[in-house]
């Protein structure tokens, strides 16, 4: 029971970054223990997106850009199986797609 009740936790702590949408930056990766991603944010699973739809995730993903291109792919983050210690279900890896831009370090 008890082991249950932390997985539980476990999940909603993932789960929060969603909540705070306020808060997200653009680009940021997260996990999710559902197999759907909050709205906003995309699968990180190497989908093509269109640069003129997504230039500002683009300028953070591919800083090398080419003329000529028309599409860029998200990263690929879900080939692996992501588990609490080998139980439970698998996690899916999102990035937020939509939120403000990144803060430049200073």
């Amino acid at each position: 029971m008890r082991q249950r009740f932390a997985i539980s936790l476990a999940a909603c702590a993932l789960f929060l970054p969603a909540a705070a949408h306020a808060d997200t930056h653009l680009g940021d990766v997260f996990a999710v223990s559902m197999n759907y991603c909050p709205r906003d944010s995309e699968k990180a699973d190497g989908r093509e997106l269109f640069i003129h739809q997504n230039q500002a995730l683009y300028s953070l993903l591919e800083p090398h850009s080419s003329a000529r291109a028309r599409t860029f792919k998200l990263p690929d983050l879900n080939g692996g199986a992501l588990t609490f210690a080998g139980h439970g279900p698998k996690l899916l890896w999102c990035i937020w797609t939509h939120g403000s831009y990144p803060p430049r370090p200073e």
